[in-house]
């Protein structure tokens, strides 16, 4: 069965770029010189270009260098870790990943196999609430180590970039296929997409049982 969900995952296309037709993402944020709670920030613009380079008003060689000797300046883990967690979590909105879940029988909960510190010791009543979560801003930063309020500004710039374009939605011909061949309609289709599960993964594995 794995080697089916990987067949149905190897044809799905998350979106490869932040933002669509090939456009920068632009995204205003908070830019910290230390780590302390209450420190002073100011606010600038950085911009994500197509091949997910990264344009901030920092040289952020020099500002890697100044963290090797103590500094810190808060663009330089956006730039190294929300960014790369953005372009994962296009991925797992887009249901290009299967989340990492199980159930646990004996407890009736679900719980996530990648748990990370926002979820460690915690269980999930159901498999859309374990998927909801393990696709969210919180746990896709800590998964690399990248702010939390980092991750999530840039994900809601990317959400304004493609809303209406359906990339970040379900598709409505893999549904239908879905929800016909295999399934009892649309209630169903839109459960498991909830769970994490493309419908494309859905039909994919039908035809192979």
């Amino acid at each position: 069965m794995e080697g089916n969900w990987s067949q149905a995952l190897a044809h799905l296309r998350a979106p490869a770029q932040p933002a669509p037709d090939g456009q920068p993402l632009a995204a205003t944020v908070a830019c910290r010189t230390s780590r302390a709670n209450g420190a002073e920030r100011t606010r600038h613009r950085v911009v994500i270009n197509a091949d997910w380079s990264v344009e901030v008003p920092h040289d952020l060689e020099s500002e890697h260098l100044a963290e090797a000797l103590g500094g810190y300046l808060s663009c330089v883990t956006l730039v190294d870790n929300a960014v790369p967690a953005l372009r994962e979590w296009l991925r797992r909105t887009a249901r290009a990943e299967v989340p990492a879940m199980a159930f646990r029988g004996e407890t009736d909960r679900w719980s996530l196999e990648d748990a990370q510190g926002c979820c460690a010791k915690k269980s999930f009543r159901d498999a859309v609430a374990a998927a909801e979560h393990w696709r969210s801003t919180q746990h896709v930063a800590a998964a690399f180590g990248a702010s939390p309020r980092q991750v999530s500004t840039l994900a809601s710039a990317c959400t304004r970039a493609y809303t209406g374009t359906g990339s970040l939605g379900m598709p409505p011909e893999d549904a239908r296929k879905a929800s016909t061949a295999c399934l009892r309609g649309s209630t169903d289709v839109a459960w498991l997409w909830d769970a994490g599960i493309h419908p494309r993964v859905v039909w994919t594995i039908h035809q192979h049982v």
